[in-house]
Order: C-alpha cells, then structure tokens, then sequence
C-alpha cells in the first residue's frame, strides 16, 4: 500500500491519468481476462515492480514482444500500443505501471470487473488502442478464460480483496 503517491510522478497520458483518478474515485477496476496474469506478477513482485519495468525499459524485452505480435496481428499493432517515439514507449510503460501500481493500492472492498474482449485499464495504457475495441475476442481472451476457468469465473465481478485471495496474493 502507499503506492498512489508513485503514480503522481509518472508521465502518463491524459487519458490514463483520467482512468487512475476514476477508479480513486470509485470506478470498478477493470481487468481484461488475458491481463489478469499481469496482475498476478505484480502481486507476487509488488517490492520489485519498479526493478522490473525499468529492467524491460533498458532491456527492450516488452518492446520485442510487441514486435514479435505486431508480426502475427499486423504492422499497425507495435504503433497501436506502443507509439511512434521513445516518449510515447516511455508513456505506455508509465501506464503498465500505474495500472499495477493502482491495483496493488487500492482497498480490498474495491470492485474488479473481469471480462472477455473489453479494454481495461492495460488497455488506456495503449498509443491508441484501437485493437482492444475489436469486435471479437483475441484469441488470448480466450485462451485466458480457459486457464482461469477452475478459479475465476469469467465474466465476474468481485471485490479486489477477493482477487487478490484466487491470485495467490
């Protein structure tokens, strides 16, 4: 806990700056079924999160996994998420951040709302984002549903506290 007042040094854009004030104010969490792992690691690495992004900034791991996926979706996939400049890379890892940090200090009697195919607060992390409005699941969505199915039932809404207890955390 004490993690709100990192937020506030993060360069984020504005539109997840607005999603870190509304979940403060009370806005269900939202969790897309495949980022739940994310929200996993964070848990279990709380004391060294920030080790860890920095580690992937320097280290361009997160950058190559993109890549690797803008290959299998398409080339407009790395600039969805990840922009078109260092500051904009730099603003997306600011949010991966924040959304971890805002999950490891929010209240345990917190809404979360996990879903199939609809954007979370990853999903704000993004350039733009266009691919986290599609239509159809990803096949990750699915896939996401299939490994949580004997602890999480997705859909669902549940306090965070609750969460935290199915994540090992």
């Amino acid at each position: 806990m004490g993690q709100l007042k990192d937020i506030e040094g993060l360069q984020l854009s504005a539109k997840m700056r607005a999603e870190v004030e509304e979940v403060e104010k009370g806005k269900p969490f939202r969790i897309r079924s495949h980022h739940l792992e994310s929200f996993q690691r964070a848990l279990k690495d709380a004391a060294h999160m920030e080790e860890m992004v920095a580690a992937k900034r320097e280290g361009g791991h997160l950058a190559g996994a993109i890549l690797f996926l803008g290959w299998i979706y398409g080339p407009g996939y790395q600039k969805d998420v990840l922009g078109s400049g260092h500051e904009e890379y730099g603003r997306y890892l600011n949010g991966l951040t924040a959304s971890c940090l805002l999950f490891l200090d929010l209240p345990e009697d917190h809404l979360v709302e996990i879903k199939m195919g609809e954007p979370d607060v990853h999903c704000v992390a993004c350039h733009t984002g266009e691919h986290c409005y599609e239509e159809k699941p990803r096949l990750a969505d699915v896939q996401a549903v299939a490994k949580w199915d004997q602890i999480i039932e997705i859909p669902t809404v549940m306090t965070l506290g609750e969460l935290r207890l199915k994540l090992g955390g």
